[in-house]
């Protein structure tokens, strides 16, 4: 059974992204797909990010000293079958601190043993893999630049990750056949407009990250987003709207499944998305 990693830099929506996910395969879709969570770590970590959302707050940020591990088994019960539900493949996410990115891509150097420990469990993780499923949020990107230095520190560790597992020339990469690889554009309801005026996520991908595209702009990119709804709370910040949905996330299990993604498609939904891993969003 094939394994998924999901992996992601701060701000590139993981947390929102994969308490989602879990919640938005809660149940069976109408092919009969859903999520099956491995353990009870994930099944209450899915459980109390939903509920804290539905309440119009944001997850907390994952702090330096925490690594969050989220494993799943993507299942599919035949309709009206009476027999167990096919297991399709293991989903799996660890969501580490974006110190630990910084570290295991060289960004930054690291004296503290347990943050050069998650370092090296971060790029076993990712090498081994079956499918990646590596998150970009271009918000900063668009609004920013290339100049500034969160930016390029995004922008280097991407690539960094795609050199890395699909052997690229780096110095570590990994002696092995690549595997099937996706560039998701995550929050892409926050800049709906820039994907249609650049005629796809990939385009969006060729003109805001040309180094990346160059490189990996052959891999499937597409766009996703996990709230469809927000509001503004009484401080003025954006929030989850507590009627929101997470229908904006189909094409990440669509892609999961082996089936199409259109790579001109846009999620529906007006709202704001938020900023994850280590940050809110605004």
């Amino acid at each position: 059974m094939k394994k998924v990693a999901i992996v992601g830099v701060e701000g590139s929506g993981k947390t929102v992204m994969l308490a989602g996910l879990g919640d938005l395969y809660t149940y069976p879709d109408d092919d009969g797909y859903f999520l099956a969570p491995k353990n009870f770590g994930t099944a209450a970590y899915v459980a109390e990010k939903i509920e804290r959302m539905r309440k119009g707050e944001w997850p907390s940020a994952t702090a330096g000293d925490e690594m969050q591990g989220l494993d799943w088994t993507l299942k599919r019960r035949e309709p009206g079958a009476r027999k167990p539900p096919e297991k399709v493949c293991e989903v799996s996410f660890l969501d580490f601190a974006g110190e630990v990115y910084r570290t295991a891509y060289g960004i930054s150097g690291a004296s503290d043993a347990s943050l050069k420990e998650q370092a090296e469990e971060l790029k076993q993780y990712v090498c081994g893999a079956d499918e990646l499923i590596v998150l970009i949020n271009l918000r900063d990107v668009i609004t920013n630049g290339l100049r500034d230095k969160r930016v390029q520190e995004a922008m280097w560790i991407t690539k960094s990750i795609l050199d890395t597992v699909l052997g690229n020339g780096a110095a570590d990469a990994a002696p092995r056949a690549a595997p099937r690889a996706a560039i998701v554009l995550s929050q892409a309801d926050s800049y709906a407009e820039t994907i249609k005026e650049c005629g796809s996520a990939r385009g969006v991908l060729e003109k805001y990250l040309p180094h990346v595209a160059n490189e990996y702009g052959w891999l499937d990119v597409f766009a996703a987003n996990a709230v469809d709804k927000t509001d503004l709370d009484d401080d003025g910040n954006v929030v989850p709207a507590k009627d929101f949905t997470t229908q904006g996330l189909l094409p990440i299990l669509k892609w999961i499944r082996g089936e199409k993604v259109g790579m001109c498609d846009v999620p529906d939904g007006g709202g704001d998305v938020t900023v994850v891993g280590d940050k809110k969003g605004t």
